[in-house]
């Protein structure tokens, strides 16, 4: 369904191109939370999350007022978050993503605007998925979410450092994650590189055992394949 609605945007893109290309004479315009100590430790998932004002204070801290924790889950089709009822889950795991041996922070979230805070609050706004099939600026991808922003649904990830880690008042990195096809977060070990680092698994019918990892440069999003 991703996929189908990516090609459906850019068949309207190129459409919208060719009947706006100037022609003679014209002119055209266009809490807590699930934890993993490290990367080789199983995720475990609370089914009695509740709202941590501590973690939601992080995240206003590090991504802006406007991103808050998707403490609820929804339900629906697109591009929502989506999770049965009958399924536990979490908006929050911690465990190292980039394989440097200190905590790092997945948190599950809203915003309306996730680009407008981006130079104010230092994070990168990236889009994994499209990234892989070719076509991953946020800026255009950003209009395939949810129609309805209050449920449109993120993920933050923030790089620890130091002692403090995840918590850290200047962390090493932050990254929002737009389009991810979401069921259920979980970050489990992969090696890359020779290193062990936490990937992060959508648990999604769509994924089909897909993974988002950080290959020591960026996030990439990879098949089950490999690829």
């Amino acid at each position: 369904m991703r996929l189908a609605a990516f090609f459906f945007f850019i068949a309207s893109v190129f459409a919208i191109a060719q009947n706006n290309t100037p022609t003679s004479g014209t002119g055209g315009s266009v809490g807590s939370g699930s934890s993993q100590n490290d990367a080789g430790s199983a995720a475990t998932q609370d089914p009695a999350m509740k709202p941590s004002p501590e973690l939601q204070a992080i995240v206003h801290k590090q991504f802006g007022p406007d991103f808050e924790i998707a403490w609820k889950k929804s339900s629906g089709t697109g591009f929502k978050y989506r999770v049965e009822a009958k399924e536990k889950w979490t908006p929050f795991v911690y465990a190292d993503l980039d394989g440097d041996g200190v905590e790092d922070a997945v948190i599950v979230a809203r915003a309306k605007a996730p680009l407008a805070g981006e130079a104010q609050f230092h994070y990168k706004v990236i889009d994994p998925f499209f990234t892989a099939y070719g076509y991953g600026d946020p800026k255009i991808t950003g209009t395939l979410s949810s129609e309805d922003p209050e449920n449109r649904n993120l993920l933050l990830v923030i790089h620890g450092v130091g002692k403090d880690a995840w918590r850290a008042a200047e962390p090493k990195a932050k990254f929002v994650m737009i389009n991810l096809p979401i069921e259920n977060i979980l970050v489990r070990p992969t090696m890359i590189k020779k290193r062990t680092v936490g990937a992060i698994d959508p648990q999604s019918a769509e994924s089909n055992g897909a993974v988002v990892l950080w290959d020591g440069k960026k996030y990439r999003w990879v098949e089950a394949n490999g690829k």
